[in-house]
């Protein structure tokens, strides 16, 4: 199981890019089969599979296809409103928390499921069923926390619970919690909905709490507290209503982390620390705020650098800015809940390709094409990439911005080309053919003479002498390079000529639309027409390519045929 969900990663990983962002993200949502785009719980078992909660059931993915478990399913889930997800630190079993239906245990080996449900007539069942947030105890059992009715212990050998409320603990100022975290100094860390953050002595069952003080830049930030989390060096990671905070237990204060354009005073509702010392922020409204401790060692609240994940529309971005729950799983990926966007999966290896998107979110353009089909593409004599669109754009992009856009009188831009002086040409449909001085940069200008007016431009290049070859559905085109002048129109056999190239010996290889390919001489006189009536494969030739040995390649209708330079005129197969 292991290795199949590795190897679906691992397909994951392979897929283009995006530009100016760091990471490439793609979406687990209701169209791959996932039973809501609520997602408030992650992990993964010991077997491999990703586990997801929702506000309307559980989920299993196997890195192929999503498994959903519902309250009215046999041997299943209690309750279809899930709080929180743990994967047992000794056990092959998922602890399951839920908002009205208790504590959920599902034996994966077995595939059995245990309900701990409140009982009136014994004490020592769970305390009340809205479980908030499930967590493992150092010593091996289990520590859970609900909205209503405080913290319990669950032994997991006798199946009974210890509670701890304000009945029970002195100085716990109120039982509605979030989330509980046992630090393994022997207290618990405790984040209230209203009442702030408490400290608690297991073995005494005494509590400290700390809410905001007005005036005292060291006091706990917002009253609300969503997440606690531990990192690697033992720091106290605190999420509030306001933001995130580090909790300093020696001295009983709190350092506030901020940025300059105060992006982290975003409700945080998740703090995990990934593999390669960052950690990571979930923000709600506000993406994933990243940051990063392995330059310093992170001496001091103020020694990081951050960046962040914005929501967007395409896989530069996250599905959605309400951000739930982080999870990274066994080979360094980290896994996103979004609260109406489903799962995002954020691949941990450096992006291998730059990928240029489409995006109508104005607030993006600068990242991203104008248009969403692409025609054409080409570099500029600086690296610089221009991409040709089906509704007329060219986008000019430069160090992966988008620098300049220019609108052509056509609605396709479907060939471009860079001479050998360093001038751009692009191809319209039935618009003749633009283009751009390399000294003048600049504008595109549509060429004016009126023998090109129209002409449907299909293919661009340049032959030996110098001049531009257009390939059109009117024939072939010979212009000056300079003067942009035709100085030659050839129509030899088919006129519908779709790709052209030169071979070594000054001839050129036609590709048409309806009649095959064609070799012509240096004069453009047809020497041979390959075709199905002489066994080619197809009356239809899209693309010609000219390898390093000379080997002529031919992208057909119906396969790929090559011509190897010592029999060049005889076909071979693939």
């Amino acid at each position: 199981m292991v290795k199949r969900v590795f190897m679906f990663l691992v397909s994951w990983l392979c897929v283009c890019l995006t530009g100016a962002q760091p990471y490439s993200i793609q979406s687990i949502g209701l169209a791959e089969g996932l039973s809501n785009n609520y997602v408030l719980g992650i992990t993964q078992d010991k077997q491999g599979f990703l586990w997801f909660a929702t506000e309307e059931g559980l989920n299993r993915f196997d890195g192929i296809q999503v498994l959903n478990y519902y309250k009215n399913n046999d041997n299943s889930i209690s309750g279809n409103e899930l709080n929180s997800l743990l994967d047992d630190p000794h056990e092959p079993v998922l602890w399951i928390a839920t908002q009205r239906n208790g504590l959920n245990a599902y034996n994966y080996e077995t595939g059995r499921f245990t309900y701990y449900q409140h009982d009136d007539a014994r004490p020592e069942s769970l305390i009340t069923d809205d479980v908030t947030h499930v967590a493992a105890a150092h010593d091996g059992n289990i520590w859970l926390s609900t909205y209503w009715q405080g913290i319990d212990y669950l032994d997991k050998r006798t199946g009974r619970f210890t509670h701890y409320n304000t009945s029970t603990v002195e100085g716990l100022p109120d039982n509605q919690l979030w989330t509980v975290l046992d630090g393994g100094d022997g207290n618990l860390y405790a984040g209230h909905v209203r009442h702030g953050f408490s400290v608690i002595s297991i073995r005494e069952k005494t509590a400290v709490n700390y809410m905001p003080q007005p005036g005292n830049p060291h006091s706990l930030e917002g009253s609300e507290v969503n997440c606690i989390y531990q990192d690697n060096a033992g720091r106290i990671w605190v999420g509030t209503e306001r933001g995130v905070m580090l909790f300093d237990a020696s001295a009983r204060r709190f350092y506030r982390l901020t940025d300059k354009d105060r992006r982290l005073s975003h409700p945080v509702l998740d703090i995990r620390q990934t593999s390669d010392n960052r950690i990571w922020i979930a923000l709600d409204f506000g993406g994933i705020a990243i940051l990063d401790l392995s330059y310093s060692g992170f001496r001091s609240p103020g020694d990081f650098s951050i960046r962040f994940i914005e929501a967007g529309d395409n896989s530069s971005y996250l599905s959605h800015s309400r951000v739930r729950r982080l999870f990274q799983d066994s080979f360094g990926n980290v896994w996103v809940g979004t609260y109406g966007g489903g799962v995002d999966f954020i691949r941990k290896n450096p992006p291998l390709f730059h990928k240029y998107e489409y995006t109508h979110n104005p607030a993006h353009t600068q990242n991203s094409m104008t248009r969403r089909n692409v025609a054409c593409v080409v570099l500029d004599s600086n690296d610089e990439v221009w991409i040709g669109s089906d509704d007329g754009d060219i986008n000019h992009f430069r160090k992966g911005t988008r620098h300049e856009v220019f609108g052509l009188q056509a609605n396709l831009v479907q060939a471009a080309y860079r001479d050998k002086q360093g001038g751009l040409w692009f191809g319209l449909y039935y618009g003749g053919v633009a283009c751009q001085d390399p000294e003048l940069k600049g504008r595109p200008a549509i060429l004016p003479h009126p023998e090109l007016q129209g002409v449907d431009v299909r293919h661009i290049s340049e032959n030996a002498r110098g001049n531009i070859l257009l390939c059109t559905s009117s024939g072939i085109y010979e212009l000056d390079r300079l003067s942009h002048a035709p100085v030659g129109h050839y129509t030899p056999g088919n006129k519908l000529t779709r790709c052209l190239l030169e071979d070594a010996d000054g001839n050129y290889w036609v590709g048409s639309f309806g009649d095959g390919l064609m070799v012509l001489d240096r004069n453009f006189k047809l020497l041979k027409t390959f075709n199905m009536s002489t066994h080619f494969p197809s009356n239809t030739v899209n693309c010609l390519f000219r390898d390093a040995r000379g080997t002529v390649w031919v992208g057909t209708g119906d396969g790929l045929v090559a011509y190897p330079p010592p029999t060049r005129l005889e076909t071979r197969y693939l």
